[in-house]
């Protein structure tokens, strides 16, 4: 890209998102100039949305709930990963308007994750809470690594569907073997939006007391720390928030609209996010 880059934000809300911050914080440091904006678009809005991508009004875009699933559909071509994962979280735009359609949210959760604890995300059995797509690209990284994975939905049989090929199994919250399976976990993923604000006092319905050794990851970041991460931490269990997910899917989607060389400093700029971020809370 030259000149300014425009990039949007496609979601619905849009207003949870500190991807903004996080790309401004980036150009004003060391990045590419840019603007940064979030467009709220509900579902009947996407296809239109759309258009105006491929007609230059941003030269690529980052996608949130609850349209990373349907986006897989709509562009005219997928990364390996997205196709893998069946979801999107970065369209590029090219040159004759034709929109590339791909998943950083797998590989941001993996470095995020291992950067985060200074050591590989733990080996075993992986299971993710909810299924929708940021789940799917959580699920695909996994898969890839060789992980087992089992997903826990109020819909097993269609995510059976959906996980083709990525998962181990699908469980409903009622399933009797779930138990078992929490308690086996090296990894549980909270993948929903419940904690998220303005629901903040809500979390899934696992008993924290199942998990033994697992490492805790919920992707919500706002607020800080979920009650499910309260809980987990109370428990003495290992627990990261979302935002080392957040940063690292943002610095690979950089990568792509602005070439791998272009995203030094990134990683800096978002720890100066971090440290004036008023909803921080150490833990």
């Amino acid at each position: 890209m030259t000149g300014i880059a425009r990039l949007a934000l496609f979601g619905h809300p849009v207003g949870h998102s500190r991807s903004a911050q996080l790309f401004e914080t980036w150009s004003a440091k060391s990045g590419p100039p840019l603007v940064y904006q979030p467009v709220e678009v509900r579902a009947e809005q996407l296809d239109a949305a759309l258009e105006r991508l491929r007609a230059g009004q941003w030269h690529g875009a980052n996608v949130t709930i609850p349209h990373k699933t349907l986006l897989a559909a709509r562009v005219d071509e997928l990364t390996p990963e997205a196709s893998r994962a069946g979801a999107v979280n970065v369209i590029v735009r090219g040159e004759d308007g034709t929109l590339l359609g791909a998943n950083t949210d797998g590989e941001g959760f993996w470095e995020g994750c291992c950067a985060t604890l200074g050591e590989p995300v733990p080996a075993g059995l992986a299971l993710i809470l909810g299924a929708g797509g940021a789940a799917r690209g959580v699920a695909e990284a996994l898969a890839r690594r060789g992980r087992e994975v089992r997903v826990v939905t109020r819909a097993p049989q269609r995510a059976v569907r959906d996980f083709a090929g990525l998962v181990a199994g699908c469980l409903d919250w009622e399933a009797p073997e779930l138990e078992s399976v929490a308690r086996a976990a090296a990894l549980v993923v909270q993948a929903t939006p419940l904690g998220m604000a303005p629901v903040e006092h809500l979390a899934p319905p696992l008993p924290i007391e199942w998990l033994e050794r697992a490492l805790v990851v919920d992707l919500v970041y706002r607020p800080w720390e979920t009650l499910f991460l309260r809980r987990a931490r109370a428990r003495g269990l290992r627990a990261l928030n979302g935002w080392p997910m957040l940063v690292h899917q943002a610095r690979l989607a950089a990568g792509l609209w602005f070439g791998i060389e272009a995203v030094r400093g990134f990683l800096e700029a978002a720890a100066e996010v971090e440290s004036r971020d008023p909803l921080r809370r150490s833990a």
